[in-house]
């Protein structure tokens, strides 16, 4: 997940750098911050991470994103868990006490 933010974050700050960095005249520097143009990009490099952050952060909020199928995902484990179990102990690899307490201890 956070290398797809920090790709996004690259792709935005490389297509709009050089846009910061242009005077009206053509030339590069001199308007901001008395010639420090690297202030520029630096700037809007933290806007859009923080911005980016802040959608992140608002959908985990709403249950949007990886959190919406743990539940589901959750039961398919504990099915796939459940099946393994049985087989086990239908071949014969597990005796039927240990079989009884890993269900347990699976089953919580």
């Amino acid at each position: 997940m956070r290398t797809g933010l920090m790709t996004s974050l690259v792709a935005v700050a490389s297509t709009t750098t050089p846009f910061a960095l242009a005077d009206s005249d053509g030339g590069y520097g001199g308007h901001m911050m008395n010639g420090a143009w690297y202030m520029g990009p630096i700037m809007m490099a933290f806007f859009y991470g923080l911005l980016a952050l802040m959608v992140v952060m608002v959908l985990r909020t709403f249950g949007i994103g990886s959190g919406a199928t743990k539940s589901g995902a959750t039961s398919a484990v504990q099915e796939s868990s459940d099946a393994i179990l049985r087989e086990r102990f239908a071949r014969g690899e597990i005796e039927q006490d240990e079989f009884e307490r890993r269900k347990k201890t699976l089953n919580g």
